[in-house]
């Protein structure tokens, strides 16, 4: 009895340390950042229309960290559903991105065409961190390989090395 109570006791410290304190952290550090930018964006909206009532704006911020920010809670039910596959993990990631860049730039272009200033400026500076963060993934490969001192050969030497099934045509 004694041993065996021992043991549940190590289980249990085992999942509550390596399995549920990672997951602690990066959901603390997700709503962090959710946090941040739901604030940034509802001071935007209260400049660019300090007339309109704070429950609008809170609505109209929340939406968009709703639909311009990961969250795996919105990958569409057939995709959850593929998750529970071997390989099922890796679609949501994807499938997020792919919702969140549609919104982003949606986004972006409802705020430069919008006739005010205040959002006109959101939306470029959306636009280019987004433009920035899609294209920036190519500079760096490019820049890294630069910096070790690579030739073109070694560099599509290591592309090779490190493709995989997913990964094929994005270095």
């Amino acid at each position: 009895g004694n041993r065996y109570g021992t043991i549940k006791r190590v289980k249990a410290l085992g999942k509550k340390y390596i399995v549920d304190a990672p997951q602690d952290i990066y959901m603390a550090t997700d709503d962090f950042f959710k946090i941040n930018y739901y604030q940034q964006e509802l001071r935007t909206l209260q400049k660019a229309f300090p007339d309109e009532p704070v429950s609008s704006l809170k609505k109209q911020a929340s939406d968009i960290v709703r639909d311009t920010f990961p969250n795996y809670d919105r990958v569409p039910r057939g995709i959850q559903a593929v998750r529970e596959l071997p390989v099922g993990n890796f679609m949501a990631f994807p499938t997020e991105i792919m919702r969140t860049s549609t919104h982003i730039v949606r986004q972006a272009s409802k705020e430069i065409t919008s006739g005010s200033p205040v959002l006109r400026a959101r939306g470029l500076r959306r636009l280019a961190g987004f433009a920035t963060t899609t294209s920036g993934w190519a500079g760096a490969s490019a820049v890294s390989a630069h910096l070790l001192g690579w030739t073109e050969e070694e560099t599509k030497a290591h592309h090779i090395l490190s493709e995989t099934p997913f990964s094929k045509d994005a270095p």
